[in-house]
């Protein structure tokens, strides 16, 4: 009876207990395409411009009145242009340091499009590179994180996502392999 009454109980409360393991709350990320899955772009060459989605994941709050972060990135990659979804947004910082305000908060869904990033890459070897975010200097929180505005005046810090295997957000060429530099050997030596 008391076996009985065990696999009840764990057959009504299981699906409540696994319901809480979703995803984070909050993940700012930087993807290779709008559904915010590819955190990588291989075969990028030289004196190629290519763009990147500044995405909002999973928000716990229905409205955004602007946000603040900036884009680390090696001095062969440089940022070019950024767009953002909400065409009242007013960017009183750079291209790559964002500290961005809504004149009408954006609606926030699951996924949720801020930026579109254009990236020119300049290196004229086929190297790998990391692209990481940051807070915006300066910026509203200390120390400096990636910081989400929910209302006039109140802001929390954002989550960022990482690649696979790294703490950074994005990588550039050789996506799937363990980089530890840019030559042939480096890779080598991992598997020896």
């Amino acid at each position: 009876m008391k076996v009985v009454l065990a696999i009840i109980l764990i057959t009504i409360l299981a699906p409540s207990v696994f319901a809480n393991s979703d995803t984070p709350a909050d993940i700012l990320g930087l993807y290779a395409d709008s559904e915010g899955f590819d955190t990588c772009l291989d075969d990028v060459g030289s004196l190629q411009v290519v763009e990147l989605f500044l995405i909002l994941k999973n928000p716990s709050f229905d409205t955004l009145h602007g946000f603040e972060v900036g884009i680390s990135h090696p001095v062969l990659v440089e940022v070019v242009n950024t767009s953002f979804a909400n065409t009242e947004a007013v960017n009183a910082g750079s291209e790559d340091n964002m500290i961005v305000s809504f004149d009408t908060p954006t609606t926030t869904e699951t996924l949720t499009l801020l930026a579109t990033v254009s990236l020119l890459y300049l290196d004229n070897q086929y190297a790998s590179y990391f692209l990481d975010l940051v807070g915006a200097d300066p910026g509203v929180l200390d120390p400096l994180y990636p910081a989400l505005e929910l209302a006039e005046g109140q802001w929390i810090q954002a989550q960022t996502n990482t690649t696979s295997g790294t703490e950074h957000v994005f990588q550039i060429n050789w996506c799937g392999v363990p980089v530890q530099g840019v030559s042939f050997d480096r890779v080598k030596s991992l598997y020896r």
